[in-house]
């Protein structure tokens, strides 16, 4: 199991996350006793080195995404869904 190697972009206390794409790779994660592949991005922003996770909202992004790739994330926050969970909602730009 791979763990990740950079701290995780926090959109509670920035909502955009603008950068380039350093590595795009596939990890495995344990959730709820079982394992499974999820994609991350490393993204440089401003000189440091963030991790962003792919999620339902995000995977347009992931299935596109290069090195050298410059993003921009914006989080708009967090909406219902008809279960009763959450999903966080984003507008992406790349290029």
């Amino acid at each position: 199991i791979h763990h990740d190697t950079f701290p995780t972009w926090d959109f509670d206390v920035e909502p955009v996350l603008q950068g380039e794409v350093v590595e795009a790779r596939t990890v495995q994660i344990d959730r709820d006793n079982s394992i499974r592949d999820v994609r991350v991005a490393v993204v440089n922003v401003g000189g440091s080195n963030y991790t962003l996770w792919e999620s339902a909202a995000l995977q347009n992004l992931f299935n596109k995404i290069t090195p050298s790739m410059q993003i921009w994330v914006h989080s708009l926050g967090l909406k219902p869904l008809r279960n009763g969970r959450v999903m966080r909602h984003f507008d992406v730009y790349a290029k």
